[in-house]
């Protein structure tokens, strides 16, 4: 059974584009660098990771700079900050070793990802049809959404395990949520 979630039907589409781009493209890591690579700086990857941003999605294919060029600059620099939000990351345009290591996933491990996605998916209620809150853990993300599943509110959350204390994963009907709890003080007044 498919889930009538939208966020399925995308994570789908999403895994045919992948598997088309597995056929076609053969997969070299990005040359590694000993500096975070700023815009304006050189960068012998700069061919690589325009195919790389533009297999992604990030990086339109219509973008025009010199196709044998080292220099890392617009559009590209827009093409990784879109990558870099994409991935939770500082969208700050900046190639540091941590882009270079998420744009280095193979795209078998994220094809891999976006299967266990999906298995994800199917394992929720299928009665789900009103308004939904849900928390993406890894992503440190709140979302919540309307009757139509558009995005309502979208915040960050504090997830994990401060004093071993794992973060709850559930599926149920709430009647309330508290966002951003405050501790109630009492304040005591002095009587002369």
């Amino acid at each position: 059974m498919e889930p009538p979630y939208p966020g399925y039907q995308r994570t789908i589409l999403a895994l045919h584009s992948y598997l088309e781009f597995v056929k076609e493209y053969h997969w070299n890591q990005l040359p590694a660098t000993q500096k975070t690579i700023a815009p304006g700086e050189s960068y012998s990857g700069v061919p690589q990771l325009t195919k790389v941003l533009r297999l992604e999605g990030d990086l339109f294919a219509d973008a025009k700079f010199p196709a044998d060029g080292t220099v890392y600059q617009a559009p590209l620099v827009d093409a990784v900050k879109s990558f870099q939000r994409r991935h939770g990351r500082n969208p700050d345009g900046r190639i540091t070793a941590q882009t270079l290591a998420d744009l280095n996933v193979p795209l078998t491990n994220r094809i891999r990802q976006m299967q266990l996605t999906l298995e994800r998916w199917r394992w929720l209620p299928v009665g789900l049809h009103s308004a939904l809150i849900v928390a993406n853990i890894p992503e440190f993300r709140l979302r919540a959404y309307d009757e139509n599943y558009k995005i309502a509110l979208s915040m960050n959350v504090v997830v994990g395990k401060a004093y071993a204390h794992d973060t709850p994963v559930f599926t149920d009907t709430m009647q309330y949520v508290v966002f951003r709890p405050v501790l109630e003080c009492s304040l005591f007044h002095r009587q002369s």
